[in-house]
């Protein structure tokens, strides 16, 4: 296959992100199409936004540019791969049916009907561009079947109900992973409304979300906070909010000592992942301990973002190759043979 069929696609969210109501040409077929897609994955899923999309988007855009789309891949020994994706972030599946499609391989992708619709709509515009990708891009919420290899997602969550029907498999399997940042108490107003948008956006749902500080011994934290106001708006989700509320009455009923700005609460634990309106905190006195820590939380960050980083510091994936888990997928199908 040519990869051009992406980078069309890299072009049609470019569109849809320019794409304005005023606009004196009218928009096209595919583009209301998919505006309309988006509208029933945001009533189903009830988890993003526009704004989480298009920040998807763009960010697809982006790394879409940046391919050869006169690249032709060739593969004698095509296989099926099952995929058990879960959408963290929106478009998050979309980073594996890349790699998946790229290598020269087919992909049948289960999604629950929540996230489904929105994965419809980019792979109609795909094959669309390309109309060989019909055979190879089945995305259904029915059972997998007819496959030589799984790439499963969130293993320790729904591994279990899976394991007995895939075992057989030649398998790719992923644990959860979030991100972790590391603070010295000098970073700038700027850095720590970048670190905002790393904690608060996609509401703290992707591998890349920083759900842990590490922070110096006495920080701070009425210095810090007053920078995270621009994310109130958190508390217009009904989602978030009511996990919030539900964290922060936990909180106060079992006297966990905490921070709390209004939209999210802050507590010393040594764990990594924390739940949604929630975020974690651990104290270091040196680097050595510092390093203690991350090493500690090594297999289970994609990110650890440091003052110097911070100003880069957003939920998606930086460029093309940025594998999730650092699982090189790749390497992973081109042992399929």
């Amino acid at each position: 296959m040519k990869l051009s069929s992406f980078t069309a696609l890299g072009v049609f969210f470019n569109e849809v992100i320019n794409y304005s109501s005023d606009s004196v040409k009218a928009p096209s077929a595919e583009l209301i199409q998919f505006n309309e897609a988006i509208s029933s994955y945001i009533a189903k899923n009830r988890t993003f936004t526009t704004d989480d999309i298009s920040i998807a988007i763009s960010c697809w855009s982006n790394l879409l540019s940046s391919i050869n789309s006169n690249e032709t891949i060739e593969n004698k020994s095509p296989k099926t791969i099952a995929y058990i994706p879960s959408e963290r972030h929106p478009l998050r599946s979309l980073f594996d049916i890349f790699h998946i499609l790229a290598s020269g391989n087919s992909v049948k992708a289960f999604m629950k009907e929540g996230d489904k619709e929105l994965a419809d709509a980019v792979a109609a515009i795909l094959i669309k561009n390309d109309p060989e990708l019909a055979k190879r891009l089945i995305i259904t919420d029915s059972k997998l079947n007819d496959f030589d290899a799984v790439i499963f997602d969130e293993a320790s969550k729904d591994y279990s109900v899976w394991k007995p029907y895939l075992s057989k498999y030649p398998q790719l399997v992923r644990n959860r992973r979030t991100s972790i940042a590391v603070l010295t108490g000098t970073e700038s107003p700027n850095e720590l409304l970048q670190l905002g948008r790393a904690i608060y956006q996609f509401q703290g749902n992707s591998d890349f979300n920083v759900k842990k500080l590490l922070v110096p011994k006495g920080y701070t934290w009425p210095d810090y906070f007053p920078h995270l106001e621009h994310f109130n708006y958190l508390m217009q989700h009904t989602k978030y909010a009511n996990a919030f509320e539900y964290r922060r009455s936990v909180f106060l009923l079992n006297k966990t000592e905490h921070w709390d700005n209004g939209f999210s609460l802050y507590t010393q634990n040594e764990e990594q992942d924390a739940p949604m309106g929630v975020v974690y905190y651990q104290e270091y006195n040196n680097e050595k301990e510092l390093n203690t820590i991350l090493a500690k939380h090594k297999q289970t960050t994609q990110r650890i973002f440091r003052t110097d980083d911070l100003a880069k510091a957003l939920p998606y994936h930086r460029n093309i190759n940025e594998f999730i888990n650092h699982q090189d997928l790749n390497e992973f199908l081109l042992k399929l043979g």
